[in-house]
């Protein structure tokens, strides 16, 4: 039978485990609100810089939440960010792609800077 302390003892060893183990995961995981935080500045940013319309606006956003751009690492940085810039180029006026070439190498980066 299960004394009193050894039924504490199991409660804290219980709880440790799962305190553990939830940080441990807080901590592989980038979360999402701060990638939303990023993928709202990194919005924001290009924004303020190409004086983009409202359509414009829309198109970049819907780019930026696609799974395509979250999942960018250190290993597929590059092609992800080409393939982005592209899109990105497409939806461009011609007066904002001559000061989008300028931006393209890193106005992503801060995205790019997610964890493998």
């Amino acid at each position: 039978m299960i004394n009193r302390n050894n039924f504490s003892y199991l409660l804290i060893i219980i709880f440790l485990s799962v305190w553990i183990s939830e940080f441990n995961f807080a901590q592989l995981k980038p979360s999402d609100e701060s990638l939303s935080k990023k993928i709202e500045l990194v919005k924001t940013r290009l924004n303020m810089k190409l004086l983009l319309s409202k359509e414009q606006i829309a198109k970049i956003d819907t780019l930026l939440t696609e799974p395509l751009c979250k999942s960018i690492t250190k290993t597929n940085k590059d092609e992800k960010i080409n393939f982005i810039n592209e899109k990105v180029i497409s939806i461009l006026n011609n007066k904002q792609r001559i000061k989008f070439e300028l931006l393209k190498t890193s106005w992503l980066e801060e995205l790019a800077t997610q964890p493998e």
